[in-house]
């Protein structure tokens, strides 16, 4: 996305917010607008100073934690926190340490993301966990339900960085999982999925498109 050229193409803050694309428009669904713009952390304040000066006001999300690997120091991660929310962004997207996955250091990981809960105040916190790297399905269901204890707002599949991302399986746990926290806890915590949407020509559009019915239908059924 080109933040310079953002006044030209949006031309107001309702335009920017509300104009639904072709796809929108072509199934009749006026209320789906731009969730954020998502940025590196050292990019917060640029993204906030040009949407503003487009007259948009759609949010800025940052990366934090070492994205994608997670693979800093503990201290350098909050700080990274703490810094792009400083700058202006209202949502941190945040990525697990897998090898406290994978070595089953599950008190670990949960304090981990409560401190980067503490770190995010006000802004929401979206938890990646890299879940092609998470080695089994149970493991996935365990990460879920840790980083949804630890109080994230969001559960994301992957960073689009690893070798396997979004999975039909993975996507399905992970729904069950949040399915379980809401019966037990009757906290809504929502699912994110990484998916790369090149264009309606494209094959892999059409197979992932059809790919997000199935899985919104299987969660309607299930809550």
């Amino acid at each position: 996305m080109d933040l310079q050229n953002t006044s030209e193409s949006t031309g107001s803050s309702e335009a920017c917010r509300t104009n639904p694309g072709p796809q929108t428009r072509e199934k009749g669904v006026a209320s789906i607008t731009t969730a954020a713009v998502c940025v590196y952390p050292a990019r917060v304040c640029d993204a906030v100073k040009a949407l503003k000066a487009a007259g948009c006001d759609i949010p800025v999300a940052s990366v934090a934690t070492g994205f994608p690997a997670g693979q800093t120091h503990l201290k350098t991660r909050l700080e990274e926190i703490r810094l792009a929310v400083e700058d202006g962004a209202s949502e941190i997207d945040v990525v697990i340490n897998r090898t406290l996955v994978l070595t089953g250091q599950w008190e670990a990981l949960y304090d981990e993301i409560c401190q980067f809960r503490k770190a995010c105040g006000e802004a929401h916190l979206k938890t990646i966990l890299a879940t092609g790297e998470l080695g089994s399905l149970t493991n996935v269901y365990k990460a879920s339900m840790i980083a949804m204890m630890a109080g994230s707002d969001f559960i994301k599949t992957s960073t689009g960085k690893e070798t396997v991302n979004a999975t039909f399986p993975v996507a399905i746990v992970m729904l069950r999982a949040i399915r379980d926290f809401f019966w037990k806890t009757g906290n809504k915590v929502y699912y994110c999925q990484q998916i790369f949407l090149w264009s309606k020509d494209n094959v892999i559009y059409n197979t992932r498109h059809s790919h997000d019915n199935c899985l919104y239908r299987h969660y309607r059924q299930m809550v």
